[in-house]
C-alpha cells in the first residue's frame, strides 16, 4: 500500500520505513519516546501509518487508548503497542468504552469491566430485565452506565413501565432517574444529556424522532424530528449525541438494486433535523460540535468534517485511486476511517464482456489530527489495474 500524503507536503517519509511501520497510535503521546518528537511535529501534515483489520465488520470509533473495531473474531482495540482482542465473538456488536470501562450489551444482560479484563453481568442490574422489547440498551458518559429497566425490580408500578436508571460504575451503586414513554429504539449519553430515538408512528418513510433529555431527572430537554425526503424507506441504524447535545441519526435505504446511507442532525435549536449531504456513502461520526462523513464528487470519494456552529464543511481526506472509505470515527481533535482497496477480476464472456470488483488486501485503519487549515490527505490506496470493461451488475 502506498502511505496517503497531504497534498503539497509529506512527513512519515522521514522517519524512514521501519519507523513508520511502527506508527499504529492515537496520539503522539502513546509514541515510544525515541519517535514521539520527531512523529509530533508532522501530525498536522500527515496521516498515520496504516493498521491492519482483517475481516473488518464495523468501526473504527476513536476512544480513550485507541481504535476501536469490530471484525470477524470480535471486538479489537488497535493502540501503540498493536492490536488486542477485546470481547471475543463476532456475534456482538460495538461495546462501549469509555474511562478505563468496557460495558457489552447482551441479549440477556449488560456486562462490565476494566479495558482488557473478564467482563462480568453488572451486579446492581442482576434482578432487571430489559424495559425494551428491543432488549438491552447501553449508554455511558463520565464513568456512569444508563440503562432502561422494567420498573417492577426497582419496586415502582406499574412493573413493565420502561424506567431509566443508571449504574456509577466506580462503586456499582443503582439510582432509579425516572419513568421513560415506551417505544425507544435506542439510548446514547454524552455529558449531562440523554437521547432516546422513537419511531415516529405509520410514517410511510420509516422516519424516527429524538427525544434529548437531562441525564440527571430525565426532563425533556428538547425534540428534533427526522426531515422529509424523497419517499425512500429507511432502515435506522444509530443516534448519536455530543455533550452539546447535538444528535446525529443514520440510517440506511434500499433503491433496487443498491443501498446507500442516509443522516441528519439536528439540536436544540433545529425542531426539524438537517439533512447532511447529498451523495453521503458510509455511516458518520459526530463529536463536539462536529460530524465527518464520505460523500462523493466526480466519481472521487472524500471525507468532509461539517462545523456545526458554522456550518462550513472541510475536506480532509480524499480517495482518487483504488481506496474506498468503510468506516469512520471521530474524537475531539482526531478523525479516524477505515479504508479498503479493491481491483477488478478477468473479464467475463457471458454475452456480455463485465468485470467484478473485489477487494485487494485486508481492510485497513487510520486516523489524522483535526486541523483548521492545509490541504486534504490524499489516499491512493494499492495499486490496481484499470477495469478495462464495464462493471458487471450486482446480484
Amino acid at each position: 500500500m502506498r502511505h496517503p500524503r497531504r497534498s503539497g507536503a509529506s512527513c512519515l517519509g522521514t522517519l524512514g520505513p521501519r519507523a513508520a511501520r511502527r506508527i499504529r497510535v492515537v496520539s503522539a503521546r502513546a509514541l515510544p519516546l525515541a519517535l514521539a518528537s520527531t512523529f509530533s511535529a508532522c501530525l498536522a501534515s500527515q496521516a498515520q501509518a496504516a493498521v491492519d483489520a482483517p475481516h473488518f465488520y464495523g468501526g473504527p470509533r476513536v476512544v480513550e487508548g485507541g481504535l476501536l473495531w469490530w471484525g470477524a473474531s470480535g471486538v479489537s482495540l488497535s493502540t501503540a503497542s498493536g492490536t488486542r482482542l477485546l470481547v471475543p465473538g463476532s456475534e456482538w456488536s460495538m461495546p462501549l468504552v469509555e474511562d478505563g470501562w468496557t460495558v457489552v450489551a447482551r441479549p440477556m444482560r449488560l456486562e462490565v469491566g476494566r479495558i482488557g479484563r473478564r467482563l462480568t453481568a453488572v451486579p446492581a442490574l442482576r434482578r432487571c430485565r430489559p424495559g425494551s422489547r428491543e432488549g438491552w440498551f447501553d449508554a455511558m458518559a463520565r464513568g456512569e452506565l444508563y440503562t432502561i429497566v422494567r420498573a417492577g425490580c426497582l419496586g415502582r408500578r406499574p412493573e413493565h413501565a420502561p424506567f431509566l436508571v443508571r449504574v456509577q460504575l466506580s462503586t456499582g451503586a443503582l439510582h432509579a432517574i425516572a419513568r421513560v414513554p415506551s417505544g425507544a429504539i435506542s439510548l446514547a449519553a454524552a455529558g449531562q444529556r440523554l437521547a432516546l430515538t422513537y419511531a415516529i408512528g405509520n410514517d410511510p418513510e420509516g422516519r424516527v424522532r429524538v427525544e434529548v433529555l437531562d441525564s440527571g431527572n430525565a426532563k425533556l430537554l428538547y425534540t428534533v424530528a427526522a426531515p422529509r425526503h424523497d419517499k425512500r424507506r429507511e432502515s435506522y441504524d444509530e443516534t448519536q449525541i455530543d455533550a452539546a447535545g447535538d444528535v446525529l441519526v443514520t440510517s440506511t435505504y434500499v433503491l433496487p438494486p443498491s443501498s446507500s446511507a442516509f443522516g441528519w442532525w439536528g439540536n436544540a435549536s433545529t425542531s426539524t433535523g438537517r439533512l447532511l449531504g447529498a451523495n453521503t456513502s458510509v455511516v458518520a461520526s459526530l463529536a463536539d460540535g462536529r460530524i465527518a462523513y464520505a460523500t462523493g464528487t466526480g466519481g472521487v470519494e472524500h471525507i468532509d468534517v461539517l462545523n456545526l456552529a458554522t456550518g462550513k464543511t472541510q475536506t480532509v481526506v480524499t480517495f482518487p485511486g483504488s481506496a474506498r472509505v468503510r468506516g469512520i470515527g471521530m474524537g475531539k481533535t482526531r478523525l479516524a476511517w477505515a479504508q479498503q482497496s479493491y481491483g477488478y477480476t478477468s473479464p467475463t464472456t457471458g454475452g456480455h464482456v463485465c468485470v467484478s470488483r473485489m477487494p485487494v488486501g485486508p481492510t485497513e485503519l487510520l486516523e489524522t489530527p483535526l486541523v483548521a487549515s492545509g490541504g486534504p490527505i490524499v489516499v491512493d490506496g494499492a495499486s490496481v489495474a484499470p477495469a478495462g470493461a464495464r462493471l458487471c451488475p450486482e446480484v
